[in-house]
């Protein structure tokens, strides 16, 4: 009777939104007519492979076994998609093959592409593929090209197939994590515009999205893209959330590695799943890309309503849920939204349009005459702000009648708007260290909020 071959297994994984997805590889090879066959729901990606694989063994000084491989990916349900799981598929047929060791192979997850000379290359999603690796107990193998987050553990490198060939694949070195460097800049660059300033270092204590309309667009730029320098430093939740973003999303996770929280420019053109997320396969967008930072809405004015609608959603609910047949991922989404424009007064839709996410404007005007303030300073009131709400309970506030009295004759409007400018003067009094809602603040929040 004949002896049948048991498969050889290698763990690898492929990016589906934000997480990394383990697939099963199994490999098995029978005397027939020579060929290599991939099964499992694998998309075009995957099954062209077959030929960079052939290419890559060949390459590394391998041979290709004249024998019919079976290439069995399991989950059965789940399709893969992507180039990530070249380097696991040829690591199991060397394997079966016996040209490299199967030993310590039970205790790794291969994660990477392969050029036609045998290179790995990086993916996206590695700081992913870490998190699910060292959930499963195993070390992952990557590209030394990849960036990874010594945070999330270590991770293995291999440049080529070739460095397969020692006695054991738990031999290989560890990829070093690339070094990381704040970004210098200071809201004391700006020239002026101590109201803007202002303006946003409210917005960051408050979470409210803030509009900031006049003076030159390159002004306008320069205050958005500082607003998250007046923002608390990153917690180590943040930095690990924002990491694991720009991973899957291709972008270099150095800056949130530093602690630099993100800042994101987008105009009207943008599509919806550019914004929000989405495509096949599923991707974060930009307001996934500005998690824990800024959402800069270049020309705001000019978005369409739905655009602003799926904004509000996003930012409001902290998160965006995709839905798809083969399940539904969740994207993260909290961020300040900053929107900027020429002239809040020149484009009447601004004032409905926006409402849903800007609820605080300012003028930029370099003829302030207010003593310039930095970063580090209007950061240490937003922190004290933040401080105060969280010891009092996040919207747990009282006032006194004469205070809601004259946010009423100020607002003149519904009681929501009401209330937004009675939380607004709430957080304007913390920022300064006041027990109590003054008529000061009050007048400082009617200007900030009012249309």
């Amino acid at each position: 009777m004949e002896q049948r071959e048991m498969p050889t297994r290698v763990l690898g994984a492929f990016i589906s939104g934000m997480e990394a997805v383990p697939v099963s590889v199994e490999v098995v090879m029978r005397d027939g007519l020579p060929g290599l066959s991939i099964a499992g729901m694998a998309d075009a990606a995957v099954l062209e492979a077959r030929r960079r694989i052939r290419c890559a063994i060949q390459s590394c000084g391998f041979s290709m076994p004249r024998k019919r491989i079976t290439v069995v990916l399991h989950p059965g349900d789940v399709r893969k998609v992507g180039t990530a799981l070249d380097l696991a598929i040829a690591v199991g047929i060397l394997a079966a093959s016996g040209q490299i060791p199967v030993k310590g192979a039970d205790d790794l997850m291969f994660f990477g592409g392969l050029d036609l000379d045998g290179e790995v290359l990086p993916e996206r999603g590695a700081v992913a593929v870490q998190l699910l690796a060292h959930r499963f107990g195993r070390m992952p193998v990557v590209s030394p090209s990849s960036e990874i987050s010594p945070r999330s553990g270590a991770a293995l490198a291999v440049s080529t197939l070739s460095d397969l060939r020692s006695d054991s694949l738990c031999r290989l070195s560890k990829v070093c994590p690339r070094s990381a460097s704040g970004r210098e800049v200071d809201m004391l660059d700006v020239p002026g515009a101590s109201s803007a300033k202002r303006a946003l270092a409210v917005a960051a204590a408050s979470g409210r999205g803030v509009m900031l309309f006049g003076g030159t667009e390159e002004m306008r730029e320069m205050l958005a893209e500082r607003a998250s320098t007046v923002m608390p430093d990153m917690s180590a939740k943040e930095v690990d959330e924002c990491a694991l973003v720009a991973s899957v999303c291709g972008e270099s996770i150095a800056p949130a590695l530093a602690g630099v929280r993100p800042y994101r420019k987008v105009g009207p053109d943008v599509s919806a799943a550019s914004l929000v997320g989405g495509g096949r396969p599923v991707r974060p967008g930009e307001v996934s890309l500005s998690h824990g930072g800024v959402l800069h809405l270049l020309d705001a004015c000019e978005f369409r309503p739905l655009s602003v609608q799926m904004v509000a959603a996003a930012v409001r609910g902290g998160s965006v849920e995709v839905v798809r047949v083969e399940g539904k991922h969740t994207l993260p989404s909290s961020a300040l939204v900053v929107a900027t424009g020429p002239d809040v007064d020149g484009c009447p839709r601004v004032c409905g349009a926006l409402r849903p996410i800007v609820d605080l404007r300012a003028e930029v005007s370099t003829s302030d005459a207010c003593a310039a303030m930095s970063s580090a300073e209007l950061r240490d009131s937003v922190e004290r702000a933040r401080a105060a709400a969280e010891a009092r309970g996040h919207g747990r506030f009282a006032v006194s009648s004469e205070i809601e009295r004259a946010a009423d004759l100020a607002v003149r409007g519904t009681s929501v708007e009401r209330d937004i400018v009675l939380e607004i003067a709430r957080t304007v009094a913390d920022m300064e260290g006041c027990e109590m809602v003054h008529m000061r603040h009050v007048e400082e929040a009617t200007r900030l909020c009012v249309w």
